[in-house]
């Protein structure tokens, strides 16, 4: 494995327009994920599937919120 140039890579965020304490931030960061891999990265499909548990924890939410809703509407609107 080719170690990363954390320097090399500080000029170029610089030149792109960013201030040197961002450049190296980020160029650190960059040489720890290509130093312990680059497994721990979330894939697309990691990212689809929480995408979707989040929208069924969404949808149970909503439906908490909206029974006792509908049923005081109802009440009010049949009582």
């Amino acid at each position: 494995m080719t170690d990363f140039d954390t320097l090399a890579a500080t000029g170029t965020i610089e030149a792109a327009g960013l201030n040197r304490a961002w450049a190296e931030a980020i160029a650190e960061g960059a040489a720890r994920a290509s130093r312990t891999g680059y497994g721990d990265l979330a894939t697309k499909a990691d990212m689809a599937a929480d995408l979707r548990w989040m929208k069924r924890i969404g949808a149970v939410i909503v439906a908490l919120l909206a029974v006792p809703l509908l049923r005081d509407t109802l009440t009010a609107l049949t009582g």
